[in-house]
């Protein structure tokens, strides 16, 4: 489990890419090609291996693949729980003078309705799992 994203501060920013030239694979930015992973032929004994030239095999972008199919998991667990809290809220009302009988909504009220509205929008289905929003 990751616990924080501080372990991956310091990461060659993406988005990332597959780039191959010929039979030279290697991961880049997107935008400006900055080489995140590479292949690299050992001298001493002529296997192939991985370079990162962010901080070696034990730096933030080599730790940030590794972590790759745990964040992929956890992002998993995350959106489920995201739709059980717009499935909640979807349909809920803040509590106050409505709960009693009373007609006037609060001005904290109308806010926690905002805010509510707004939190909806932002994480409807599609927009969640997609990334884009409206800003």
């Amino acid at each position: 489990m990751v616990k924080t994203v501080s372990e991956f501060e310091g990461h060659t920013e993406g988005p990332w890419i597959i780039a191959t030239s010929n039979s030279y694979r290697r991961v880049l930015t997107e935008r400006r090609g900055i080489a995140v992973a590479c292949a690299v032929v050992q001298g001493s004994d002529g296997h192939p291996d991985l370079h990162f030239p962010n901080g070696g095999e034990n730096g933030p972008d080599a730790r940030l693949i590794a972590a790759a199919p745990t964040l992929l998991a956890e992002n998993a667990e995350l959106l489920k729980d995201l739709e059980e809290a717009r499935e909640l809220l979807e349909n809920s009302e803040p509590p106050g003078p409505q709960a009693f009988g009373f007609r006037r909504v609060e001005p904290h009220h109308e806010k926690w309705i905002e805010r509510r509205d707004a939190f909806l929008h932002k994480t409807a289905p599609g927009i969640a799992q997609s990334g884009e929003r409206d800003e």
